[in-house]
Order: structure tokens, then C-alpha cells, then sequence
């Protein structure tokens, strides 16, 4: 099976966006959680709306190309890695559940979600 990477914030990022009212920082880690139980159709939720409160929240671009993917919806998960891709942020992923994707970019992980497809 390929391998689906995810990330988990940093503390202090989520303490820095959280105290400036970052209503998309709270989504995200809740559909991060959801990911986590297996609640795919809640964690899409979640993230579709972090992105209505901040279209560029580069963790739900992710997160939400991760749900795609996991629900076999291809295309869907191509498109966002690739927006995310585009973009070209410096967001990283402070903890990994693949320990080596740990510290990287978003963008690092969205190109190796996408070589993994």
C-alpha cells in the first residue's frame, strides 16, 4: 500500500495562530484528529471549511488532498497536492506519522503524496 503522509502542527504554531484568532488553525487540527480516528467524512468537513475561513491554509490543502486520497477520489487529492505544490510555501510539519517526513515542507510532502499516487 503507498504510503499516505500526514503531519501534525507544531505546538508553538498552532499557539501563535490559535491566539490571533485563526478559527481555520482550529478546524485543521480537529480534521487532523479525524483523520486520526478514521472519521474521513468529519475530517473533510472540517478542512473544506478551515479553507472557507483562509483559501490559503496550506495544512488544509494538504490534510484534505490526504481525505481524497484515502477515499480513492484520485483526481481530487492530484489537484490539491498540486495546488499546494504551486503555491510553494514554507509551512513545515513539525511531527510526521512517517517519521521521516518530519521537519519537511508541506510542499516536500504533497510531492511525495503525489509520486506515491
Amino acid at each position: 500500500m503507498k504510503k499516505i503522509y500526514l503531519f501534525l502542527f507544531v505546538l508553538s504554531t498552532f499557539f501563535v495562530f490559535g491566539c490571533l484568532g485563526g478559527k481555520d488553525v482550529a478546524l485543521v487540527e480537529k480534521g487532523y484528529q479525524q483523520i486520526l480516528d478514521n472519521k474521513l467524512v468529519q475530517a473533510e468537513t472540517n478542512f473544506k471549511e478551515a479553507l472557507k475561513v483562509n483559501p490559503d491554509n496550506a495544512y488544509a490543502i494538504l490534510n484534505l488532498g490526504v481525505v481524497y486520497e484515502k477515499t480513492n477520489r484520485i483526481s481530487q487529492a492530484v489537484e490539491l497536492y498540486n495546488k499546494l505544490i504551486k503555491r510553494n510555501g514554507t509551512e513545515r510539519a513539525g511531527k510526521s506519522t512517517e517519521g521521516e517526513e518530519q521537519g519537511k515542507t508541506l510542499v516536500e510532502i504533497a510531492e511525495n503524496n503525489l509520486a506515491a499516487l
